[in-house]
């Protein structure tokens, strides 16, 4: 068991991997002591999927959510998440559309803010600006608050103890920063 062998009853992290073809194996890898599975197919968009994340878009949309649903009927709701970053090549609204749509079928969701890395091949794309950043996340918390799958019994979105670079994700959630945020946050720059 994997408990057993890192010596742990929690881990920083969601158990995150390419969905199998074989979903039978799920049932295997949550008889190890995993307790927490994340499938992360990063775009919500399909078109943006397509051009950006063409490996993944390989397994498809469909294949990301059997892979969800199949691990929400092994690990249960609140156990299982998938990932999205925030950029953009999507609208504000069109990713929480996508974000509502895991939320009701029991799946968690991460947003992480996309920024590119120095030597990707989307190195000078434009993040989102502090603006988009807050109405999606403030929103977003809304959503997840509304779900009722959260607080879970980690506290954190990516149920794990800490969300590491996400912590955003839990603050709203928590109700921290909640909608109308971006217009406060606007006059406090305006201000500078």
């Amino acid at each position: 068991m994997i408990r057993e062998y890192s010596n742990r009853e929690t881990y920083s992290g969601p158990f995150s991997l390419t969905p199998p073809k074989d979903l039978s194996k799920l049932v295997k890898l949550a008889e190890t002591g995993v307790d927490v599975i994340s499938f992360n197919p990063d775009v919500w968009n399909q078109d943006a999927f397509e051009k950006l994340c063409p490996g993944k878009a390989k397994i498809g949309k469909k294949g990301y959510d059997s892979a969800l649903q199949a691990a929400k009927n092994i690990w249960g709701e609140s156990n299982t998440v998938v990932q999205y970053l925030i950029g953009p090549w999507e609208s504000n609204d069109d990713l929480l559309d996508g974000v509502k749509y895991h939320l009701d079928k029991g799946i968690l969701v991460n947003l992480t803010t996309f920024y590119p890395s120095p030597k990707s091949s989307l190195k000078g794309t434009h993040p989102k600006s502090l603006s988009d950043l807050v109405y999606i996340y403030s929103n977003y918390g809304e959503l997840v608050r509304q779900s009722g799958l959260f607080p879970n019994a980690r506290r954190s979105i990516l149920t794990s103890e800490s969300a590491n670079r996400s912590s955003v994700s839990n603050e709203s959630s928590r109700g921290y920063i909640v909608p109308g945020d971006e217009n406060y946050i606007s006059d406090i720059l305006n201000e500078v």
